[in-house]
């Protein structure tokens, strides 16, 4: 049977694991990324501050068409 690289995990992949440790019994739990990211991103063409604009979420599937609005 050959190897398949299936399994694997890419290098530029973030991976949080996080072990509970709770009245002797441990537990892994792998946890996702989740980024916050705050800026003018505008080029000055908004004036309302940062605190008032609509919150983006931004995912693998809507990364470019965000990014280009």
């Amino acid at each position: 049977m050959a190897d398949t690289f299936q399994n694997e995990i890419p290098r530029a992949r973030i991976n949080l694991k996080l072990s509970l440790h709770t009245g002797g019994a441990q537990k892994k739990v792998e946890l996702p990324l989740k980024l916050l990211t705050i800026g003018d991103f505008s080029h000055g063409k908004e004036n309302r501050p940062l605190s008032e604009r609509e919150k983006i979420n931004v995912n693998k599937n809507n990364f470019n068409s965000v990014l280009s609005e």
